[in-house]
């Protein structure tokens, strides 16, 4: 009987053959040979792994050679993470679990695993006609059934694609168009030299440039409704929307991108899709009605080709539009990518725990390493209860308004956090309630002019028949309006400038002969540029959120749910300002992150800023990225030193650390010592 089931085995191999032969690159179909092979062998028994005591251990896939139709055959080795060991690692889309298809797996080929389509199609791609190719690919090298050598693994993952020759990127077999888009992409990529920091691109300078010499040839460069739709649809691949390709490719010390049998360099692949980002009207000219889809798949594709290193304080935004499998995945999926001080907070992958409990601990374990309630800034009460505590951020759903990081903001003037887990989902926190909101009036945004306009007129309506505002001038209303409304981002916020913000007094103006005339009359062409500037910051920042006017008569950008009653709150150690909502029995719900012009820089701490300073996002000179720093306008320089704690120092019951010439310093003090300063402290138990 085995003999026969064996001769009948091998006359459907030979079916096989004969029917692949007119296409050689057909993709055998799974009734054709996977459900004969797991017919016919056992299922594949993972050996044990040795216990991470006894050392980095993980397997490695030898793929043995074939023609495209053969069956998959793979060896499984046991290796140890020590740098002794070459292979690739394949990074691609697992797909659908439907209808797996069966490898043979050992020397014996008696067992099999089986794998998805999308990765068989893959493995007969990539896998060598007459050598080995050994490879590290994820679902074959990790017993998936094991949930605790799962965990373990997941924690490697990391060191694992660090330490490969290269990693290879599987796009998908050839389809629409994909190897002429491949061909765009690399004479693009080829062409040019991108710096990713000063944001810009030159022609490459070499003997072998392509035909594009100048900028100009470039920009002049017609991508046509082909071209455009053919780029469109490769840049719309799966593989882009992957959580785990952020680590995979962002810790490759080399890789390559792999489309059916078309391949290019990862770091040519960046640089074509830079020109791309930088230049998009070109493309979107021919996409017609997919330009929507279109500009939001580049900015994906911008957070992957920029992002290698991530914060898990703002991560929730990074991560908004990636697809994974499992929820636990937005925490454990970028472990080996976050920044280095927040590397040892020992948070562990463990597929044994439910996503409230991974969240929920990972939120605890970052307030308690850093000292720092800026992952709150990711909350948003919703209109929908939520199956974790409001102190929690829901990663695994997008925030309705984007998390307000372009404005400059240090509300609670370098104070650590303090706070303490009390069990039950409570959080008990320190800071200072500093107003109520008394109104709130939703945001809605039209592309005509004429609607936006009106819309900031019945704002200003709102500002100036407040009681509480009667008193102010007219200049001061106007400033924190149009400082409230663009959440602080102005070029004067920044230092160097940046020319994608608007100048605030250009705005004003702007705004006046809007009140006066209701038409934006503007008088050159940088006043033009200075309010279109501010339409679109605008738009971008108040996008589901609500304006909102407290009772003492402040302004300022709320969450969209946020409604009377509503506390603005100072947390220490939250950079931004914080809206909280009282409960009955007296424990506060976080409704969301909030702006309010003026008490951005430390004020409900500290108090005023000297006239001579203000709060600016600062480039660093030494490549250290965007800092918080003060500069000041009487001698031009940027300083970190905040004059305002030399007097509250006088005070018993504050440590300052410095933390270098560059950086704010740090303060730790108690509720009771900031009672004692004069400083209306109180806890809220967040629930």
């Amino acid at each position: 009987m085995a003999l026969l089931g064996s001769l009948r085995l091998l006359f459907r191999r030979f079916v096989i053959k004969l029917k692949i032969q007119r296409h050689p690159n057909r993709i055998p179909r799974s009734e054709d040979s996977a459900h004969s092979l797991s017919e016919q062998f056992a299922p594949y028994e993972y050996l044990a792994l040795p216990l991470p005591e006894g050392g980095r251990y993980t397997r490695l896939l030898r793929l043995s050679p074939g023609d495209f139709s053969d069956d998959l055959h793979v060896e499984l080795e046991q290796v140890q993470l020590d740098g002794t060991s070459s292979y690739e690692a394949l990074s691609y889309v697992w797909g659908s679990t439907a209808d797996p298809v069966s490898i043979l797996v050992g020397s014996s080929r008696e067992h099999t695993i089986s794998v998805t389509q999308n990765l068989a199609t893959a493995l007969r791609y990539l896998r060598y006609a007459n050598g080995i190719r050994t490879l590290w690919v994820d679902v074959v090298c990790i017993d998936q059934n094991d949930l605790k050598e799962r965990s373990h693994q997941v924690t490697l993952m990391g060191d694992i694609y660090r330490a490969a020759l290269q990693v290879v990127v599987w796009l998908g077999p050839e389809t629409d168009d994909s190897s002429h888009a491949f061909d765009i992409m690399h004479a693009i990529g080829s062409s040019i030299d991108v710096d990713w920091f000063s944001y810009s691109f030159k022609p490459k300078m070499a003997a072998d440039n392509p035909p594009f010499r100048t900028i100009d040839d470039l920009r002049k460069y017609q991508f046509r409704d082909k071209e455009a739709n053919a780029v469109n649809r490769l840049l719309h691949r799966q593989w882009f929307e992957r959580l785990w390709i952020r680590q995979e490719i962002g810790l490759a010390t080399k890789a390559i991108v792999c489309c059916g049998r078309h391949s290019m360099p990862w770091h040519l692949f960046k640089n074509a899709f830079f020109f791309i980002y930088m230049e998009c009207a070109i493309v979107m000219a021919s996409l017609g009605d997919q330009y929507a889809s279109f500009i939001s798949r580049i900015l994906l594709l911008y957070e992957t080709c920029t992002n290698s290193v991530y914060y898990l304080q703002h991560s929730r935004s990074a991560l908004a539009q990636v697809v994974c499998a499992d929820q636990r995945d937005k925490i454990y999926g970028i472990l080996s990518l976050l920044a280095p001080y927040q590397q040892n907070m020992d948070i562990v992958p463990d597929y044994t725990q439910d996503v409230a409990f991974v969240y929920q601990d990972a939120t605890i374990r970052f307030i308690n390493h850093t000292r720092n309630l800026s992952i709150l800034q990711q909350c948003e009460l919703q209109d929908t209860p939520s199956h974790m505590p409001t102190w929690v951020p829901d990663w695994s759903t997008e925030l309705k308004a984007e998390q307000l990081l372009a404005c400059s903001s240090n509300a609670s003037a370098g104070f650590k956090s303090i706070a303490a887990s009390k069990g039950e989902g409570i959080l008990s926190v320190a800071g200072v309630a500093i107003a109520t909101i008394e109104g709130v009036q939703p945001m809605q945004f039209v592309e005509a002019e004429d609607r936006f306009q009106n819309m900031l007129t019945a704002l200003w309506r709102i500002v100036i028949s407040n009681p509480a505002t009667s008193n102010d001038k007219e200049t001061s209303q106007l400033s924190a309006m149009c400082d409230a409304l663009c959440c602080g981002t102005f070029r004067h916020s920044t230092i160097s400038v940046r020319e994608d913000l608007p100048d605030l007094k250009s705005v004003m103006q702007t705004f006046k002969s809007i009140l006066t005339t209701n038409s934006p009359s503007v008088e050159d062409i940088d006043s033009v540029s200075h309010w279109n500037l501010y339409k679109a910051w605008v738009k971008y920042m108040c996008r589901n959120r609500s304006f909102f006017i407290a009772t003492e008569g402040s302004v300022g950008i709320a969450p969209l749910y946020a409604r009377p009653g509503d506390i603005v709150c100072v947390l220490l150690g939250c950079w931004s300002i914080i809206l909280l909502r009282q409960t009955k029995d007296d424990t506060y719900q976080v409704v969301g992150q909030l702006y309010m012009p003026g008490v951005n820089a430390g004020e409900a701490l500290v108090g005023p800023l000297p006239e001579h300073l203000r709060l600016v996002e600062y480039s660093d000179e030494e490549g250290e990225g965007v800092k918080l720093a003060y500069r000041n306008d009487s001698t031009e320089e940027v300083q970190f030193q905040d004059p305002r704690l030399d007097k509250l120092l006088l005070n018993s019951g504050f440590q300052v650390h410095d933390h270098g010439h560059n950086n704010f310093p740090t303060i730790e003090t108690s509720v009771e010592a900031l009672r004692n300063a004069g400083i209306a402290a109180q806890y809220f138990d967040l629930v």
